[in-house]
């Protein structure tokens, strides 16, 4: 379903946060809060059509990524 996306609040200040918002409204955001060891992604895209949509995150080790 294609939905509307708003910035997250403390996106960027209290969060980490990586996005296109312009204003409030984005097309895509990604999520990130530290908690001990662990830590906390979430990914938001609006979809468009029913497949060949995704989203993901990567990682890497070293600055080649």
């Amino acid at each position: 379903a294609t939905g509307t996306i708003s910035k997250t609040p403390g996106c960027g200040s209290t969060i980490g946060c990586i996005s296109d918002c312009q204003g409030t409204t984005c097309g895509f955001i990604v999520t990130w809060i530290p908690s001990g060891n662990e830590v906390t992604y979430t990914l938001a895209t609006n979809l468009v059509g029913s497949s060949g949509t995704w989203i993901a995150i990567g990682f890497s080790s070293d600055s080649d990524m």
